[in-house]
């Protein structure tokens, strides 16, 4: 990967992680690394990066993980039925414990829509398994 696919990819990962506050995170690590010079020119890409693309990143990324994240959602209630929920909060759980916080998030996400989902599935549903 070239360092502007690098860039690209960590403006990406920033906008999944914060959103429409990406840039603002972006700019505050500017701010944070004005002594580490190659750190500091590295956030000035990024942010760079999110000015000219953010928009339009955020919103394929909504429209992609958003179907996603429900599309695991329905798989995990499909292989756990009541248990689903339990199960990502246990995946949240152990990549805390992991500090993989990107990852983390998604499984919050995913905790969330199972939730969701459970609350419109009939009582009974999957207790056989």
């Amino acid at each position: 990967m070239t360092n502007k696919g690098k860039i690209e990819e960590a403006a990406r990962a920033l906008v999944l992680l914060h959103g429409t506050n990406a840039l603002a995170v972006a700019e505050a690590e500017i701010i944070r690394h004005l002594d580490d010079e190659l750190t500091c020119i590295v956030w000035v890409w990024i942010a760079h990066c999110l000015r000219q693309s953010g928009k339009s990143m955020l919103a394929a990324l909504t429209t992609t993980n958003d179907q996603k994240i429900w599309d695991a959602a329905r798989i995990l209630i499909h292989l756990y039925g009541p248990r689903a929920l339990t199960v990502a909060q246990g995946e949240i759980m152990q990549h805390l414990d992991d500090d993989d916080e990107l990852t983390c998030v998604v499984w919050v996400w995913i905790a969330h829509s199972v939730g969701k989902l459970l609350t419109l599935i009939p009582t009974g549903y999957g207790d056989a398994t």
